[in-house]
């Protein structure tokens, strides 16, 4: 019986570190020049992430997002 709480203690402080250590969106800005755009987007915490130039005008980026997004 103690061995199945402590099991089940353990896996929830892991959890909720998990959770604690997720980056959060704080910030989405973009601003429009004559030959270019720039995007930054600012987070809480340290984002995972990956992109993949996909041509001269695209480019994709996954972000890894744990919570729902409103705005």
């Amino acid at each position: 019986m103690m061995y199945r709480l402590t099991s089940w203690l353990a896996a929830a402080l892991m959890l909720f570190s998990i959770q604690a250590t997720a980056a959060s969106l704080s910030d989405i800005q973009v601003s429009n020049g004559d030959r270019q755009a720039r995007i930054t987007i600012s987070f809480i915490g340290e984002p995972e992430y990956s992109f993949t130039p996909q041509g001269k005008r695209i480019l994709a980026l996954d972000i890894k997002q744990t919570g729902v997004l409103q705005g």
